[in-house]
């Protein structure tokens, strides 16, 4: 048998692909330099999901312990794996949580930062992560589309591609950063942890610092608005930007390459530090 031959890393590298972070934890959780298929037993993975719980957000670490329940679901009829029901160990405690998009005058003060940044020398991880993340602001396009994405995917004034997730063909008018972004693009590959620090840092720099409040891991915290921020910030923006201008949600939907416009609601962040006057016709009525 294949899967017999190959260790425990080597298997799950083959089968999570893009997801070394978690191997990481596992082998922190455990004190070892690789986690073996006899390493998998009852209170190692408890071990590992209390580990995860405490190094991670609460919804990361529901995310994490599911990739690992789903890779050991795969084997547990093959007399490999020690504990003959993972899933009972491996839990972790989601929490309802909100999150932002930038404004479009906060994009304007990253892309006047990322111009400059592209007139010094070095900084070339902070360069190739933010060339990414506005790859994404300005497509809203997932980031595994946008590793495939090239100049070629460019026609007449509009932009195609067909999302690796949902298989939906998605067209758009070009940006007119996308280009030159596309031309950019880094062929090395960055961890998240490494991406989500800059753009984070980033954002501080460019003062998007305003006092936010919202419902984080669990709770209604306030801090500056970079310390919510990450990959994900980039699609939220997208679709946020474009409702802010009147654009229907089926027609933003289409472009995101979701197969239905409830999916984009969950991407669009409305500001409510800002009443609109219909808002307040409404509660003065």
């Amino acid at each position: 048998n294949m899967r017999k031959t190959l260790s425990f890393e080597q298997e799950f590298t083959r089968v999570v692909d893009g997801r070394p972070q978690v191997l990481r934890f596992m082998r922190q959780a455990l004190d070892t330099k690789e986690v073996q298929w006899n390493d998998i037993t009852a209170s190692n993975l408890a071990t590992i999901a209390t580990y995860i719980a405490s190094v991670v957000s609460p919804n990361s670490a529901v995310t994490y312990c599911a990739i690992i329940k789903a890779f050991l679901a795969r084997y547990k009829d093959e007399g490999i794996i020690p504990c003959k029901n993972p899933e009972r160990y491996l839990k972790a405690k989601k929490f309802p949580q909100e999150n932002v998009a930038l404004t479009q005058d906060e994009v304007e003060r990253i892309v006047t930062y990322y111009d400059n940044l592209l007139t010094r020398q070095g900084h070339q991880a902070e360069k190739d992560v933010l060339t990414l993340f506005l790859l994404e602001v300005f497509c809203g396009a997932r980031s595994c589309d946008i590793e495939k994405m090239t100049l070629d995917n460019i026609r007449d004034g509009k932009l195609s591609y067909v999302s690796q997730k949902t298989h939906v063909l998605a067209t758009m008018p070009v940006h007119r950063m996308l280009p030159t972004l596309l031309s950019r693009k880094p062929t090395r590959e960055y961890f998240n942890a490494v991406k989500v620090r800059t753009i984070k840092r980033v954002a501080e720099s460019c003062g998007i610092d305003t006092p936010t409040t919202i419902c984080y891991h669990g709770a209604m915290q306030t801090r500056p608005k970079y310390e919510y921020l990450g990959t994900h910030t980039a699609r939220r923006t997208f679709a946020s930007i474009l409702a802010a201008k009147g654009v229907p949600i089926a027609e933003i939907a289409k472009y995101m390459s979701h197969t239905s416009s409830s999916m984009t609601e969950r991407y669009i962040k409305v500001d409510t530090s800002q009443v609109s006057d219909a808002a307040l016709a409404f509660f003065k009525s």
